[in-house]
């Protein structure tokens, strides 16, 4: 997909949803990031990786659960 379209996308779907765009877009980077699941390893770091994308998201918007 090229940048434009998944700019308009996130927009679209960050607008429809209520979701950061930010959020998003972090999220889609990890799908590059973790191409390979099957990897020895990859699964718990995926889970980390977003457990800390949504944590930042959070204090960043001032909602934390600390």
């Amino acid at each position: 997909m090229d940048h434009d379209t998944r700019q308009r996308l996130v927009a679209r779907v960050s607008a429809a949803n209520n979701v950061s765009g930010s959020l998003l877009e972090m999220l889609l980077n990890l799908e590059e990031e973790f191409s390979n699941l099957h990897a020895w390893g990859m699964r718990p770091a995926l889970r980390r990786r977003i457990a800390a994308v949504v944590d930042e998201e959070l204090r960043a918007s001032g909602i934390s659960d600390k």
